[in-house]
């Protein structure tokens, strides 16, 4: 919302400014919906992505890269800053957020009309910490403004899980109403779970006796390597965080014990990711929720992607996630297989598709290049708008030869 660090700004109304210039933004600020969640999130914001500690510390490791260097750059160019000036410079920006602080809240109390902030303390027993209105924040005392109802979430730490709330009413994500200074606790208590990350150094079996692994980091199966999920294994994975293959990956789940891979707290994590694999990998019964893009998106742009892998898909559901499958290169094999595709032209498929269903926004979603498709006993489902047609329970056989860059529009007659 700051437009200048310098301490002689520290009392300009940006707040105002903003709203002014914006005719939409003038004119949803009295949605008290809008209101509420712009005041809780932009004091979340102050009091953690903002706060002075926060930025202090940014300021210092970042002007750290210049100063070291200036005394040389001095001695080349005599009219350059000296290291004294930058480091003032630097020292008035942290000044400026200490000073801004108190400013901002004030300015958004008069711009919406709000009542004065009041404390509101976290606090919590065992580990964890929280996110207020879509804001991660640690346990502290933070202002905010009464009379606005607002989410609150509280998220356990690996080995953890939410138990209650002391003093307020609901399950992990409730809401609450400040009257007051008041303080919430959260309640998380020890879970049987098994941390892992890191490249593994030998073959690993991940059962349902371990289970759920919580991959609190990348996990990277190297050339040579073999990790095996057996039935009833459930893996959960940190947000952002990958499952790297570059060896071997066997899912042996079972109709009755399914294999499952989803994203911790229903936050959305990357992808598994078959990097240029000598072997092939053989992934049965598997259920993926949550899961976006691989570690290098260009190159693996969905939740299950390869580039010159070879896969064999049995029993697969993949549902909740930016993009089913991509492959380059390669071959891989899906059958009796549940794929929903979100959003079009997000999922680039190199398979033989057999006895499978998907969801989809329209067929353009499914695009290839450089292969064939053949289908076999398929029931597609198309998705426009917001309802999904009954998938056909006609069958079908045939093959769709396609070229680079072709797409798959309508399917030849069934033979």
């Amino acid at each position: 919302m700051d437009r200048t660090y310098s301490l002689s700004d520290v009392g300009d109304n940006r707040f105002d400014d903003i709203l002014k210039d914006d005719q939409l933004l003038d004119r949803i600020k009295a949605n008290p919906v809008f209101e509420n969640r712009l005041a809780q999130r932009f004091a979340a914001h102050c009091s953690s992505t903002f706060s002075p500690a926060r930025i202090s510390a940014i300021v210092d490791e970042l002007g750290l890269q210049i100063t070291n260097e200036l005394p040389r750059h001095k001695a080349l160019w005599s009219g350059s800053t000296s290291q004294n000036n930058h480091l003032a410079e630097l020292q008035e920006i942290k000044d400026y957020t200490v000073a801004r602080q108190g400013n901002v809240f004030s300015e958004i109390q008069t711009e919406l009309g709000l009542n004065p902030a009041v404390d509101l303390t976290l606090a919590i027993s065992g580990s964890g910490s929280f996110e207020v209105a879509g804001v991660r924040m640690d346990a502290g005392t933070y202002p905010f403004f009464p009379s606005l109802e607002t989410e609150i979430m509280a998220v356990p730490a690996p080995g953890f899980a939410f138990d209650s709330w002391a003093l307020l009413v609901g399950g992990a994500a409730t809401t609450f109403n400040l009257n007051a200074a008041t303080t919430f606790t959260a309640i998380f208590v020890p879970v049987a779970q098994t941390v892992v990350h890191g490249t593994l150094a030998s073959n690993t079996n991940y059962s349902a006796v371990g289970s759920p692994y919580l991959i609190e980091n990348d996990l990277i199966v190297p050339p040579g390597i073999t990790l095996t999920l057996e039935s009833g294994t459930s893996l959960i994975m940190s947000k952002g965080r990958h499952l790297r293959v570059q060896g071997t990956l066997l899912v042996n789940g079972t109709a009755s014990d399914k294999v499952s891979i989803s994203g911790q707290h229903g936050d959305s994590w990357g992808g598994i990711s078959f990097e240029e694999p000598s072997t092939i990998s053989l992934l049965t019964h598997l259920t993926i929720r949550n899961a976006t893009r691989g570690i290098e998106p260009t190159l693996y742009p969905a939740a299950i992607a390869g580039l010159n892998a070879t896969l064999e898909l049995d029993f697969i559901d993949i549902a909740e996630s930016r993009g089913p499958l991509f492959f380059r290169g390669g071959s891989m094999i899906l059958r009796d297989s549940s794929l929903h595709i979100a959003r079009p032209s997000l999922a680039t498929i190199h398979p033989t598709l057999m006895r499978s269903t998907m969801t989809a926004w329209s067929m353009e979603s499914l695009r290839t290049a450089e292969s064939t498709i053949s289908v076999v006993s398929i029931a597609m489902a198309l998705t426009r708008g917001r309802s999904a047609s009954t998938p056909s329970s006609k069958e079908t056989i045939f093959t769709i030869p396609l070229t680079k860059g072709s797409q798959w529009g309508k399917a030849p007659p069934s033979r």
